[in-house]
């Protein structure tokens, strides 16, 4: 399997995804063919994320905050 598809078929989410490392992690599954839920605190910046790593077909954007516990699965 070349490294191009390592994450095909694979979702992954992924916190802080609307900045920094978050969105380089993000962006680099997308790549390897995975698909992301990009979690985060702000909606505006996780809906340009997600949309800049190729569109919803890729990438979800799920705002929230991690440590407050009504966001936690």
């Amino acid at each position: 399997m070349s490294s191009r598809q390592r994450c095909a078929g694979r979702v992954a989410r992924v916190t802080g995804a609307s900045r920094w490392i978050g969105i380089t992690i993000a962006r680099q599954i997308v790549a390897e063919g995975g698909r992301v839920t990009a979690a985060g605190r702000s909606r505006d910046a996780l809906e340009q994320a997600a949309e800049a790593l190729s569109g919803p077909d890729r990438a979800l954007a799920v705002p929230g905050n991690a440590d407050d516990p009504e966001h936690q699965a």
